[in-house]
């Protein structure tokens, strides 16, 4: 909970994989890929409303690096100044195969035994927000389970 915060730029990155939403693929086998489900700005506890929406149809534009290990991470990529521009940009989901009907826009091999093992993908997004920031969640979903961070 962000409690009467306001932000002095108008915009905010949305940085998945930033400490507390670090995602890594374990090298046996494979997993569920993350992906968006959606990032909803709310003024109050009774209006919201979607900033940032689904990844699925391939309409939401992101920066992204693929690492072999966290520990590659540029220092503070997570920060709104931070330069991306020699990042990858591209469309969401992110993956390595169809899950539920949802087809990988780009690949992101999380498949054991590949090239790509134990691979991390960070992920940059920026929007614009205005006003006071009470409270935010971000829905991160592997597949088809939905986690609230």
């Amino acid at each position: 909970m962000i409690r009467d915060v306001k932000w002095k730029k108008n915009f905010v990155v949305l940085a998945i994989l930033a400490l507390a939403i670090t995602f890594y693929m374990p090298t046996s086998e494979a997993q569920e890929d993350p992906y968006i489900e959606n990032v909803i700005y709310s003024k109050g506890s009774e209006e919201s409303s979607t900033i940032v929406l689904s990844g699925r149809d391939n309409a939401t534009f992101y920066k992204y690096l693929i690492l072999d290990d966290y520990s590659q991470a540029p220092t503070n990529w997570f920060e709104s100044d931070f330069n991306d521009s020699s990042w990858s940009f591209g469309a969401a989901p992110f993956g390595d195969r169809s899950v539920s009907g949802v087809e990988p826009n780009l690949i992101w091999n999380t498949q054991g035994n590949s090239p790509y093992e134990d691979d991390v993908i960070l992920v940059r997004h920026k929007f614009q927000l205005s006003g006071i920031v009470t409270s935010a969640q971000i829905d991160v979903a592997f597949a088809t389970t939905v986690h609230h961070i």
